[in-house]
């Protein structure tokens, strides 16, 4: 966990270097460092090899390596079943920034590109999650055996979940909350509002591309399931960084550099100690 996240910061400071400059990469850096649950990096988690692999992702896609980006997102899924979206802003790549098409161009002719032989490499992640499925079936003799799964566990996490979006608002106002709870925490419910409110600022400050993986990866984990660890699955969601790192340059925002890095220090120290003493946090 420690070696894969170690090499998703550096690569995610060498990306930021290369879409902004040096005193945004380094801003980045510093708020994604101090978020209160990015500690679980280096844990015994997925964190840590499920951020490397979307930081390669985006390495190689910004280098117009296709191919070898399809390969990383094949491995995603295998990482985490939420891997498997990361079909979506590749597509919103190949589209927007790969065949600089637009959302005024004609549907017949973003079609035509996509049907194009590369293309298909869009498809990696979806083909991982039938590879993982296979190995499933081989080993346990049930190829569902991972959604199978995910009935024991207190989340109760599930896909199709997303087809009654009214469970979520019945999740969100769950009573009786707790502070620091497993799926009634006041905590997972502040991190969702608050990354909300990122996602407000965002669509303007970074590409069509980024705030997709950002709307998906930062929302879908409530959307199919519950709030549980939501506070620790939403710091992979590294254009928020970018954000903070941006807004904070900016003259009306500049007055939360200093605010925002204390809060963030607090609630880490704070949740680390938790964590150590056996509490749950995330």
């Amino acid at each position: 966990s420690t070696i894969s996240s170690t090499i998703g910061i550096y690569l995610f400071y060498l990306l930021v270097l290369d879409w902004y400059d040096k005193n945004i990469a380094y801003k980045s850096l510093i708020f994604l460092l101090a978020f209160p649950t990015t500690f679980f990096f280096g844990l015994i988690y997925s964190e840590g090899i499920f951020f490397m692999l979307i930081m390669i992702f985006f390495y190689l896609l910004n280098k117009k390596s296709v191919f070898f980006a399809s390969l990383t997102s094949f491995f995603l899924p295998f990482t985490r079943l939420i891997g498997i979206f990361i079909f979506i802003p590749f597509l919103s790549w190949y589209i927007f920034e790969f065949k600089k098409m637009t959302l005024y161009d004609q549907v017949d002719k973003i079609a035509q590109k996509l049907f194009e032989k590369k293309a298909l490499l869009i498809l990696s992640p979806i083909i991982g999650l039938i590879m993982v499925c296979l190995f499933f079936y081989f080993s346990t003799g049930n190829i569902f055996a991972q959604f199978s799964a995910q009935k024991q566990f207190v989340s109760q996490y599930s896909a199709f979940l997303l087809l009654n979006p009214f469970l979520f608002v019945g999740e969100f106002f769950k009573f009786p909350m707790a502070l620091q709870g497993f799926t009634n925490s006041i905590f997972d419910r502040i991190f969702f509002v608050g990354f909300i409110a990122v996602l407000f600022f965002m669509r303007r400050r970074v590409s069509v591309t980024l705030f997709v993986f950002s709307v998906i990866f930062g929302i879908l984990p409530v959307l199919t399931g519950s709030f549980m660890s939501y506070t620790r699955y939403v710091s992979i969601v590294f254009p928020m960084y970018i954000v903070l790192a941006k807004m904070t340059e900016e003259k009306r925002y500049n007055f939360l550099n200093f605010p925002l890095l204390f809060i963030f220090t607090l609630f880490q120290t704070f949740f680390i100690v938790m964590h150590s003493l056996n509490h749950w946090i995330a």
